[in-house]
């Protein structure tokens, strides 16, 4: 099975230079939106997130790099619970 590496940062600094020491070290690198143009402008070898579990981006790409579709029911999860515990008091 493959190293992988999933790096999302807000700051960019030194992410070139760290991206470089994981894919020495054979990591495989995945990243998502801003991340991943920052890493492709410096030349490094990165993948989108995508790309791992072949499901689209969902909610306005606010689910990007964890499972989608638990991201998604923990998200939601008071519609849920008001859906089909419509009995239990919610103040």
């Amino acid at each position: 099975m493959p190293r992988r590496a999933l790096l999302s940062v807000s700051d960019k600094s030194g992410l070139p230079d760290f991206a470089r020491g994981l894919a020495a070290l054979d990591f495989e690198l995945y990243s998502t939106g801003g991340t991943l143009e920052a890493l492709k402008e410096a030349g490094g070898e990165t993948r989108s997130v995508p790309d791992i579990h072949n499901l689209p981006v969902i909610m306005d790409v606010r689910v990007k790099t964890s499972a989608p579709v638990f991201t998604a029911a923990c998200s939601h999860a008071e519609t849920i619970l008001r859906t089909w515990l419509p009995w239990r008091s919610w103040a």
